[in-house]
Order: structure tokens, then C-alpha cells, then sequence
């Protein structure tokens, strides 16, 4: 089945409304249109849908980036107002999501990763931005002496986003106080277990997708300090019963246990992952099956009180330290698993769509993209390691 119940901010639109919104106006796409289109009225203002939403699209030039913009504020924005939020239908999962306030303020920037982001779904879902606007470098935004030049750009990095092709439906932006964000969250259900994203936060593991086992691949770059994974952020807080991470994976390489965070607090070396024999071929892994790494955190979850309140912004980190340039490693469906006593559904039924197809480009062993002809060296494509003599 689709999985229906997604990570953290992504939750249905909400049917218990805030008592008092601060609301936010759609203004464009950027220079006239900018990257993605949207159709007008005569004056030129936004056309709107009979819901009162406007659908963005975005065309061949969103390759450089995609974004829109709002009005600027016309009236002071209460620093108590620190969730920026809005309900959307999107045809892909665009899991990156960067809120710039403008304007002057050097171009500070609130970045969500993950399933924090866009997913697709027949209804509509809230995305919430948490920013702390009393302590960050555009402290200043919304306020007596701003709030005249105050409005956001919403944008993506995400490869999804920048396709020709990426439908975003949306409507009813609005500031929220924390509490009134977790009002409106509360009445939600969460049903299934719930899906995440790992990625890889820097270029200390290559990181490319295996459209033969329909998964990410990561193998660790030479010489670098740092290879690790980050799942989303949470936002919402996390159900009582779901207090266990999992997802599968294949490990070609001796076997190793990652180094595990919750956010900034160490968990440790908790679950080893399973590697091969000595001798084994990497061909081989293709018919091998998929091992299931499962991280039971209901103890430190308890203790520190983690993922427990709205706007946490807490997440997982992995971090391989003892993985190799030899080991590469597979991993799909990573997921937050609801114990038992708790809703729950199971695990072989949940679907997982795949950030992007493979697209046959060739990367060297720093993960930078190369084009023909190739220079003698061993290089990556869709995932699996070639040589060029």
C-alpha cells in the first residue's frame, strides 16, 4: 500500500483551525514568473483555484533553483508567531524545503530536509517552518521598525523540485504560535508507521541511486572524517508507540556498528550491521535479501524527553565511522515503527517512492560528475563501480 502517514510536519490538513492566525499573501514566482508558472488574471495577479489555492509549475528553468515569494507584511507580526505554515498538494515527494525572511537580511535561511518537506498525497497536507525569531540573524522580521519590508522566499534544492514537471498546490499561508501549531496537529491521527528520509548532509559519503535494488547506495569517500546520514527533521512530536527506527538494508564489507545520535545527545554503538563473508563478489548482492537494522530508543526517548514537543526540530544522526572505501552499503524504507499496543501496520506493506529514477550519469570516487571521454580510474554509475583502463 501507499504509505499515507508521513514524518513529523507533514500532516493532514488540519480541521480544527487556530483561534487567531497572523495570515500571509502570495505574492509571485520571482522576475516576472521566475521558474516556475502560474496562470493570472488581466491585472496579472495570481488567477486562484475555486478553493481559494494557487498551483505553481515548474518549467525548463527551474533547473537553476525554484522559489516564490509573498507580500510583504502590512502590519506588525507578533515575535510569538514563529511557525510559518501552509496546506499543499504536490505530484512528487521534494524532500528540501529553505525558508529565506527578507528582506536584508543577508540572506539567512531556515532549511528543513527529509520528509520535513513535500509528499504526495490526495489531500492536503500542512507544511510547518519552525524559526526562532527572537534569537536568529533576522531577529528584526515582522517587527514595528521591519515589518513594511518583511515577506519570505520559500525554495527548494531538491533535484524533484527542479524538474521540469513538479505540480505545488497551495493555500491558507499563515504565522502560528508553537501553540496553535500543535492544536492543529493534535487533530491528526496517525495511522501506519511512519516514513523518514535519511541523506547524507555532506560529501563524506557518496551517495547515488541503484535503480537495480531500487535503493540509495552510500560508499565513503577517501580520507574524509565525517560520513554520516541525517533523517528528517520532526517537528511533530512523535506518537508514544512509535519509539523504535528502523530500515533495511545490504552491507557488502565486513561487518560494522554505526555510531548513533539523537540530535546532539550520543546513543552509541547500539545495532551492528551485518556485512558479507570475505570473498564475496559485489554482483552477489543483488540476489542476497534485505537485512532489517532496528533501533529501539523508547529508553532515551523517555530519559531526554526527544522528539516529544511540537517544533523540537530534532533528528537522527548515523554516522559511519568505522565504514571503509571497500564497504559499500544499501539502504531503503527507513521508518519509525509503532510497537506493539500501538497503531501499527505491517512492515512489508509499506511503499516507499524512490527520490528520483537513475539517470545513467557517471561519477568518480569524490561524487563529482563526469563526462566522456573518460580518463583511466574507477568510476560510478546508477550505483554500481566500473573501471576505465
Amino acid at each position: 500500500m501507499q504509505l499515507k502517514s508521513l514524518l513529523s510536519c507533514v500532516c493532514l490538513a488540519a480541521t480544527l483551525q487556530a483561534s487567531a492566525v497572523y495570515p500571509i499573501e502570495f505574492r509571485d514566482t520571482g522576475n516576472g514568473g521566475g521558474n516556475m508558472d502560474y496562470e493570472t488574471n488581466e491585472d496579472g495577479t495570481p488567477k486562484l483555484n475555486e478553493d481559494g489555492s494557487i498551483t505553481l509549475r515548474s518549467n525548463e528553468n527551474s533547473v537553476n533553483g525554484m522559489w516564490f515569494r509573498t507580500k510583504k507584511l502590512t502590519s506588525v507580526c507578533p515575535k510569538e508567531y514563529t511557525v510559518f505554515a501552509f496546506d499543499y498538494k504536490s505530484n512528487r515527494v521534494v524532500s528540501d524545503v529553505v525558508l529565506f525572511p527578507q528582506e536584508g537580511y543577508g540572506n539567512w535561511a531556515q532549511i528543513q530536509k527529509g520528509s520535513a518537506a513535500y509528499t504526495v498525497a490526495e489531500d492536503y497536507q500542512t507544511l510547518y517552518i519552525v524559526w526562532d525569531r527572537v534569537n536568529s540573524p533576522a531577529a528584526p522580521w515582522g517587527s514595528e521598525e521591519k515589518y513594511a519590508s518583511s515577506y519570505y522566499w520559500v525554495s527548494t534544492n531538491d533535484a524533484n523540485g527542479k524538474d521540469p514537471g513538479w505540480e505545488l498546490t497551495i493555500k491558507n499561508l499563515r504565522m502560528l504560535t508553537l501553540e496553535e501549531a500543535a492544536t492543529e496537529c493534535k487533530s491528526q491521527e496517525m495511522t501506519g508507521d511512519i516514513a523518514d528520509l535519511l541523506y547524507a548532509p555532506n560529501l563524506d559519503l557518496m551517495a547515488d541511486y541503484d535503480a537495480d535494488m531500487e535503493s540509495n547506495i552510500y560508499m565513503r569517500n577517501e580520507g574524509v572524517p565525517n560520513p554520516l546520514l541525517w533523517s528528517s527533521n520532526i517537528i511533530k512530536p512523535l506518537p508514544e508507540a512509535a519509539t523504535t527506527f528502523a530500515f533495511d538494508y545490504k552491507l557488502f564489507g565486513p561487518s560494522f556498528a554505526p555510531q548513533i545520535w539523537l540530535t546532539a545527545t550520543p546513543v552509541g554503538k547500539i545495532v551492528e550491521l551485518e556485512g558479507t563473508p570475505e570473498g564475496t563478489e559485489v554482483e552477489a548482492m543483488y540476489e542476497m535479501p534485505w537485512k532489517t537494522a532496528t533501533f529501539d530508543f523508547a529508553d532515551k526517548i523517555k530519559e531526554t524527553g526527544w522528539a516529544q514537543k511540537f517544533g523540537a526540530n530534532d533528528f537522527i544522526q548515523v554516522q559511519f565511522l568505522d565504514m571503509t572505501t571497500d564497504h559499500m552499503l544499501w539502504i531503503k524504507n527507513p521508518r519509525w515503527v509503532f510497537s506493539k499496543g500501538g497503531d501499527q501496520s505491517a512492515i512489508d506493506d509499506i511503499e516507499i517512492v524512490p527520490e528520483r529514477p537513475a539517470d545513467n550519469r557517471i561519477f568518480n570516487l569524490m561524487g563529482v560528475e563526469c563526462k566522456a571521454p573518460l580518463a583511466p580510474g574507477i568510476y560510478i554509475q546508477n550505483g554500481k563501480k566500473f573501471i576505465v583502463k
